[in-house]
């Protein structure tokens, strides 16, 4: 079941009905489309939304051809209709791994707190991931006075445009 374009602008699922007629929904799919790949628990740490609200919406979203989902490992991966899955995640990186590696490339020098407040994870969290790509060679650490800045290393830009092909 594919939801069809109308002459509004708007698609019609198989219901009928507008599949993005709900602003929770229609939050959901474009941060889907914004972040390909992304699973569960990032949708919900992301937009902040309760368990159930995601569960019911991302259930809408398939139902109406709109988004597909991929079981990878333990995670269930969400990916709008028209992208490509890629076969296997960018050097075994996981989607937040692949996340702070794209904002430290935006953001010379930037800080595990940064990163924490911009992507509304803990910092322990954070920190977790950055010593793996640290320890991967994919950034560098610069430490002075009790402050950490990260910089991404010329592997990590390689690996960041496997990834963004990987989600066209």
């Amino acid at each position: 079941m594919v939801a069809v374009a109308t002459g509004t602008g708007r698609r019609r699922g198989p219901s009928g009905g507008d599949p993005l007629g709900h602003h929770q929904r229609e939050r959901i799919y474009r941060f889907i489309e914004g972040s390909p790949g992304v699973h569960f628990s990032g949708i919900l740490r992301q937009l902040e939304l309760s368990n159930g609200v995601v569960v019911h919406h991302l259930a809408a979203l398939e139902r109406e051809g709109l988004v597909r989902s991929r079981k990878d490992g333990q995670y269930r991966r969400y990916y709008p209709e028209r992208a490509r899955i890629p076969d296997k995640q960018v050097a075994g990186l996981s989607w937040f791994q692949m996340e702070l590696l794209r904002s430290i490339e935006r953001s010379l020098g930037v800080t595990p707190s940064e990163l924490a407040a911009l992507h509304k994870a803990s910092k322990q969290v954070v920190n977790y991931h950055l010593r793996h790509l640290e320890r991967l060679g994919l950034v560098r650490v610069a430490r002075s006075g009790g402050r950490s800045a990260y910089w991404a290393t010329a592997k990590a830009t390689v690996l960041a445009a496997a990834g963004n092909d990987a989600r066209r």
